[in-house]
């Protein structure tokens, strides 16, 4: 069952566009598949719908896309004519669902709809799609960014997700912590974030951003890496190989590694937890930072 709505305003066709607060899924499911409309202008005639999930306020003072990743990068980039959000369960039948690139339509938060089998990119996207997102984000998040990180310092950042209920790196403090006790304050700044989704996405884009090196395990937030500059160092913490944001990445002129969780190896206790031995990466972020030095100042 799915209740009828009546979608006032409407000057343009319609597009549904799911929330989804989790960047990786945004930006690769969703954001991705929209770029080749986007990048040519084709979607300032749609007006998109966004469904609004059942843990959004029902305070009308908060904008009804407060806290959802998705719905808030897109009204800040400007895309569509305008955003449109309507009540969870809502009857969408006529609406048309993009495709997804990888297609994973998070399902059930609004029935009624139907994704077609089709994928909208049978080929990799060019490269200047790629440089045309990044400087749209650039210019959305970084531009104007009160929380720009000031420090003429190489800053080194750790995302440990302790707080964040799922995918924990559970010795992440104790690797920060040998790696600090090794390097030059005066060179040298080292920080562990705990939850960046409780952050802003200002905060994720500047603390991105800000990073020389980030290593952060393999999940939701590894995305803002296209908020990092050329040539910064992304290491991602993984149980296996694959990654998600290799390749584009790579495209973009981030250096990008997959560090294998080891030593015990990852855990399944209702949800994944990543160790990784000290020998596997303190030695290797040393060595960059002091080659680094060696060339000049960061």
């Amino acid at each position: 069952e799915c209740n009828n709505f009546t979608i006032n305003n409407v000057t343009s066709p319609l597009m549904f566009v799911p929330a989804m607060f989790d960047p990786t899924h945004c930006i690769q499911d969703l954001l991705f598949a929209l770029l080749p409309m986007a990048s040519t202008g084709g979607l300032r005639d749609f007006q998109a719908v966004a469904v609004k999930r059942p843990e959004w306020s029902d305070d009308e003072s908060v904008r009804d896309y407060e806290g959802d990743y998705c719905t808030l990068v897109m009204t800040e980039l400007g895309w569509f004519k305008d955003i449109i959000v309507v009540p969870n369960n809502t009857c969408l039948d006529n609406l048309w669902l993009p495709s997804f690139m990888y297609h994973r339509f998070p399902r059930g938060w609004a029935k009624g709809t139907q994704s077609s089998n089709d994928y909208i990119h049978s080929e990799d996207l060019p490269l200047e799609m790629m440089h045309f997102f990044q400087q749209q984000m650039w210019k959305s998040f970084i531009a104007k960014n009160k929380f720009l990180y000031k420090e003429k310092k190489g800053r080194i950042i750790f995302d440990s997700r302790q707080e964040t209920g799922k995918g924990e790196w559970t010795n992440a403090r104790a690797i920060a912590d040998m790696v600090r006790e090794q390097l030059d304050p005066a060179f040298f700044v080292v920080d562990v974030v705990d939850d960046v989704g409780a952050l802003t996405i200002e905060e994720q884009a500047a603390l991105f951003q800000s990073a020389s090196i980030m290593v952060a395990p393999f999940g939701g937030s590894i995305a803002n890496i296209i908020f990092m500059r050329p040539n910064a160092i992304v290491f991602e913490v993984s149980c296996g190989e694959s990654s998600w944001v290799r390749d584009w990445a790579t495209d973009l002129r981030i250096r990008h590694s997959v560090i294998r969780a080891d030593g015990p190896p990852c855990k399944f206790e209702g949800h994944r937890t990543y160790f990784v031995q000290p020998s596997t990466l303190v030695e290797l972020i040393l060595d960059i930072c002091w080659k680094g030095l060696k060339k000049k100042p960061p």
